[in-house]
């Protein structure tokens, strides 16, 4: 009943409100509310606001919430494994498949930060290959497993600004962490600031115009909101990028990593109750903070448990074929550019 009272009040309010700081992109105030979403960690409700100048996307955080409360276990996993130990095997491949790409970008070994580093999989192989690497991460056990393992520089900082000199970076990287941070497009203006001139800044994001987002709507896999603060579109992101002075080399929507998953777990969630169920079985730790929700009953339950069994597969290759058809339309799950200082 509470949810359904603050999902009321959120629908009166038009998401319009003194308790939100202004939008980040253009510093207006004015929003209104353009769907309401459920954490599928705590059950909680979010507004997801349309800004009402620029049109930029972001999630209605109350600055009094402790927004940290929203991570922990259930978010990072036991000492930043998130996942089974087949799906970690999997990560990893990830992982090497960014460091191809970025060598590609930049053959010769030279400084690079990555923003929101994460256990430092990443730098930990680009390090190996003689690049001088550094991290920033939010969490400070994942930068201090980070610093143990690997034995990378990593900096505890969540945002703006960024504690290192002009012009010392040769490429700064950002994967699926800019969404994550209060002040995105200020962190982009501090990444340009740190870039070498000519250096290249690697971001990529869920991409709030592709068809899983408007198949998935509030139940978008990779809405995941309040963690998510703000929504990009593909159109979006390049305006803000060209605006701090960054020249576009490449983008687009192509993800294997996260594209075709956030497109199957995305139909799943439109029939069942709670979302994200095929998501929290495949995590190591399903722990998640507070009561659950009142959707959250044993038949429900239930039924969500026989619904993802039964449909997984399917969802997986109709979610792969529907994902790709969506890449070659130029609306894929994530958007990807490539910028040069």
């Amino acid at each position: 009943m509470e949810r359904v009272r603050r999902t009321a009040q959120a629908v009166r309010d038009g998401g319009d409100g003194p308790s939100h700081p202004p939008c980040d992109h253009c510093g207006s105030p004015r929003a209104t509310t353009a769907l309401v979403t459920v954490d599928h960690l705590s059950g909680e409700c979010f507004d997801i606001l349309r800004c009402g100048d620029c049109g930029l996307h972001r999630t209605r955080v109350d600055p009094l919430l402790d927004i940290s409360r929203y991570y922990g276990p259930a978010y990072y996993g036991d000492d930043g494994l998130r996942f089974n130990a087949e799906v970690e095997r999997w990560v990893a491949g990830f992982r090497r498949a960014r460091v191809r790409l970025l060598v590609r970008l930049c053959p010769r070994p030279g400084p690079v930060l990555d923003l929101g580093c994460g256990r430092g999989l990443m730098l930990a192989a680009l390090k190996a290959m003689g690049w001088e690497c550094v991290g920033t991460e939010a969490s400070a056990g994942l930068a201090r497993a980070a610093r143990r393992r690997h034995g990378l520089r990593v900096v505890q900082t969540v945002d703006a600004p960024l504690p290192f000199p002009d012009a010392g970076m040769g490429m700064v990287t950002s994967w699926h962490t800019l969404e994550h941070m209060e002040r995105p497009v200020r962190v982009l203006a501090e990444a340009h600031r740190v870039l070498r001139p000519g250096g290249l800044l690697v971001v990529e994001v869920p991409n709030f115009s592709s068809v899983q987002a408007r198949l998935g709507g509030p139940r978008w896999f990779h809405l995941d909101a309040p963690r998510h603060r703000y929504h990009f579109t593909r159109g979006e992101l390049r305006l803000v990028l060209t605006r701090l002075g960054y020249t576009i080399v490449t983008e687009g929507t192509l993800s294997l990593e996260y594209g075709p998953f956030g497109m199957a777990q995305s139909i799943l969630n439109r029939l069942t109750f709670r979302p994200n169920v095929l998501y929290r079985t495949l995590k190591r730790s399903r722990r998640a903070p507070g009561r659950s929700p009142p959707s959250d009953r044993a038949i429900r339950n239930a039924w969500d448990i026989a619904a993802t069994v039964a449909l997984a597969l399917p969802a997986a290759a109709a979610g792969t074929a529907m994902e790709l058809l969506s890449v070659l339309a130029g609306r894929g799950g994530v958007v990807r550019i490539v910028a040069r200082k």
